[in-house]
């Protein structure tokens, strides 16, 4: 499979999963025009099977009616989010074709099964991705204040990890942004830090692992260096060996390289 994140951060969320059978947009907060130009740059043709929305946050739907009338793909989305959305979001997508998804569903696109994981966050109710085709696992994890040990073994052995690493703490809490923001993103329903996603994957990372790409990095409240130094202080203290595992960063502003799994 491969993946490009076309953009990932608080103004817009998008991410092109290129399937053997099938392929998916996860999320539709980047302008379908930016979208069309990053994959046809990356000689990537755009056939999407299905559009995925994490949840109804602006930075992950703000595009959502682009994506959709311009590939005519099919969306999935909980039906909490769904009517969550403003009038005149909903009147422009709600004739569409759809399909509502909970918790633990297992949606089939030919030979790719997403699975439906919950997640811990501000918005009505937000979701995880297990992507699965063949032999290859993919797992997308985002916006969320922590990942349940109850998960560990649904979540675990992937091929590759796009996770989040939101804000470095002592960044945040030095930022000019006010209290209840940072205690929103602090909390159990608002973003994972640096040192948390690197735990988390460290009880995740398996034989199979070759790939973690670090998503929704903050451009305020978070510094690549910082991420870097975390996360390899972590997997050293959990004796990650990550000379198999290529690291990569997504960025707000510009695409991911391609990368195969």
């Amino acid at each position: 499979m491969k993946i490009v994140v076309i953009g990932s951060g608080s103004k817009g969320n998008c991410t092109y999963i290129e399937g053997v059978s099938a392929n998916i947009f996860i999320d539709a907060g980047i302008s379908f025009k930016k979208v069309k130009l990053t994959l046809n740059e990356k000689n990537i043709n755009i056939k999407p099977d299905a559009l995925f929305i994490t949840h109804e946050h602006t930075d992950h739907i703000k595009f959502m009616a682009g994506v959709i009338k311009n590939t005519n793909a099919k969306y999935y989305i909980s039906n909490v989010s769904f009517y969550e959305l403003t009038p005149n979001f909903y009147n422009d997508i709600k004739d569409f074709p759809h399909e509502f998804i909970n918790a633990f569903d297992k949606v089939k696109i030919n030979d790719m099964t997403i699975t439906i994981i919950p997640l811990s966050h501000d918005a009505r109710e937000c979701f995880g991705l297990i992507i699965e085709e063949y032999d290859k696992k993919i797992v997308y994890i985002a916006d969320t204040g922590y990942v349940s040990e109850d998960y560990r073994d649904i979540l675990s052995n992937a091929n590759c990890y796009l996770f989040e690493a939101n804000y470095d703490p002592l960044m945040e809490m030095a930022s000019p942004r006010p209290q209840n923001l940072k205690n929103r993103v602090l909390g159990d329903r608002g973003h994972l830090s640096n040192e948390d996603s690197a735990v988390a994957l460290s009880y995740l990372i398996d034989k199979n692992t070759t790939n973690i790409i670090f998503i929704h990095r903050s451009q305020e409240c978070n510094d690549l260096d910082i991420l870097k130094e975390t996360t390899n202080r972590v997997f050293e203290t959990f004796s990650i060996d990550l000379t198999k595992i290529a690291i990569d960063y997504a960025e707000q502003d510009y695409p991911s390289r391609i990368i195969e799994v």
